[in-house]
C-alpha cells in the first residue's frame, strides 16, 4: 500500500498521487479542500488525477465532496487524466456525466 498524497502543483492545479483508499479518503478530501480554499482568486480548479495508482469507491466519494465545496465556495473544479479504471468505476455508478472530466 503507498498513501495517498494531495499537493498543488501550479496556481489553479492539484495533483492526487498514490492508493486513495478508506483509511486515507478523508484526510485526502480535507487536504484537498485546504489547499482550494488557500487561493481565493482561482475560479477553476484542475485535478490531475493521473497519479493514483490505485482507487476504490471511496475515490469518487471523495470527488465529490471536492465538487460539493467548489459549488459552496462557487469555483469549478475540472478532473483530469482519470485512469481507465476509475473512469469504468464512475459509469459504473452513473458518476461519468456528473463528474466534469476533461480531456488531457
Amino acid at each position: 500500500m503507498t498513501d495517498a498524497t494531495v499537493e498543488v502543483t501550479q496556481p489553479g492545479s492539484l495533483r492526487i498521487s498514490g492508493c486513495l483508499e478508506a483509511a486515507n479518503a478523508v484526510v485526502i478530501e480535507q487536504q484537498g479542500r485546504d489547499l482550494m480554499s488557500s487561493d481565493n482568486s482561482v475560479s477553476v480548479w484542475q485535478i490531475d488525477l493521473g497519479g493514483i495508482t490505485a482507487c476504490s469507491s471511496v475515490g469518487l466519494s471523495v470527488l465529490l465532496c471536492w465538487l460539493r465545496f467548489a459549488k459552496k465556495c462557487s469555483f469549478q473544479l475540472k478532473f483530469v487524466n482519470m485512469s481507465a479504471d476509475l473512469f469504468d468505476l464512475a459509469r459504473v455508478s452513473g458518476l461519468d456525466s456528473v463528474l466534469p472530466l476533461g480531456i488531457e
